[in-house]
């Protein structure tokens, strides 16, 4: 039963996994088996496998032409036993349901019904994964198809606004203003410069550029453009002097401006937004916590999908719910991971990203 419990877990598609269950079970029991699994209509079966049943495959699949594979009940499971056994000429059909699949075991003696039914919970377990794992690609696929779209329409009204800066001339402007507009032109420039590589991230391409970045500058650069943007931001940063990374400062400095963002929206006025930068064992860490009304639980799943904005956000609060979904991608492009939970009050974001075995965290003397 190892065995076979290894051969489930490698494989990679349903039908692999119902042609190790057959041959797992055909070596310790010696009897004809089948293993059938749904066609994609979904209105019958075809046979994914099948072993020690010679010349008699052709029957088999003519027996299961007309058997439903839209119902796996008793009933089912039962028809199925019965138009088997009656073309091979076998009394001792078992079928063994396996989540989607079914398999048919010839010969069946009493003794081999406990490994028949503990085979078939294996397999049940194994599609069960596999379906989870196919959806979760599936929905990666479909954010990356968001992360493309969103890319393609941010480029345009990103270049033809720094173009339009352009021509405006900063010494004709007051000190405040000129200082303002410039920071203005530098932040529209590093969004346009950033559209790019998500595109081609989307692609499947990577575009980091990674260097030695001290991560402590690139938040400390952060909280100085939220300074800018948010009149009544009041971040607390606790960091040791130093701590050095290996990372794409643009893109991170990007990422780490989203997170800090997000929680200055949710911050009541008054309150203040903590960002924490810290290191343990092998990762580096930003931690950036906010006082607001904390993320629904029925939210927290889907936080970071592209276009998903909280219920609170939607009645109050603007934005295209595309900030922590871009942070994410970064993170995860630098082999970092982001995640949240709930604090009282308010919200912790975490990133992690790796630390090399290069990097040096020093604190003030």
């Amino acid at each position: 039963m190892l065995e076979l419990s290894a051969a489930l877990l490698r494989a990679e598609t349903p039908a692999a996994a119902v042609r190790s269950a057959v041959q797992g079970c055909f070596a310790h029991l010696r009897v004809p088996l089948v293993g059938l699994l749904p066609d994609r209509a979904g209105t019958g079966w075809f046979v994914a496998a099948a072993r020690g049943i010679g010349v008699r495959r052709g029957d088999i699949v003519r027996s299961i032409e007309g058997v439903s594979a839209l119902q796996l009940g008793r009933s089912t499971r039962s028809r199925l036993t019965v138009r088997v056994a009656q073309v091979v000429r076998n009394d001792r059909v078992e079928a063994i349901a396996a989540g989607g699949a079914v398999l048919l075991a010839m010969d069946v003696r009493p003794d081999h019904r406990a490994f028949l039914r503990t085979a078939g919970s294996l397999l049940s377990e194994a599609l069960t994964h596999l379906g989870a794992v196919g959806w979760a690609q599936m929905r990666n696929d479909n954010l990356d198809l968001a992360l493309a779209w969103t890319a393609h329409e941010l480029r345009g009204p990103l270049v033809g606004a720094r173009a339009a800066l352009g021509h405006v001339r900063i010494d004709d402007q007051g000190p405040k203003s000129g200082e303002l507009l410039q920071q203005t032109r530098n932040e529209l420039e590093q969004l346009a410069d950033l559209v790019g590589p998500l595109l081609r991230w989307s692609a499947g391409s990577s575009s980091l550029r990674k260097r030695q970045v001290d991560l402590v500058q690139v938040v400390g650069e952060v909280v100085m453009s939220c300074r800018n943007e948010f009149d009544h931001a009041d971040l607390v940063v606790r960091a040791p002097d130093t701590l050095l990374i290996r990372a794409d400062a643009r893109q991170l400095l990007g990422a780490i401006g989203n997170v800090v963002r997000n929680a200055l929206t949710y911050a009541p006025q008054g309150s203040s937004v903590a960002i924490d930068v810290e290191a343990d064992g092998e990762s580096a860490r930003v931690r950036v916590r906010d006082r607001g009304p904390g993320v629904p639980a029925a939210e927290r799943h889907l936080i970071f999908d592209p276009f998903a904005r909280g219920r609170l956000t939607s009645e109050t609060r603007g934005g295209k719910g595309l900030g922590l979904f871009i942070a994410r991608r970064i993170v995860e492009a630098h082999g970092g991971s982001i995640g949240l939970r709930s604090v009282r009050p308010g919200t912790e974001f975490c990133i992690e990203l790796p630390l090399p075995a290069g990097g040096r965290l020093r604190s003030a003397s």
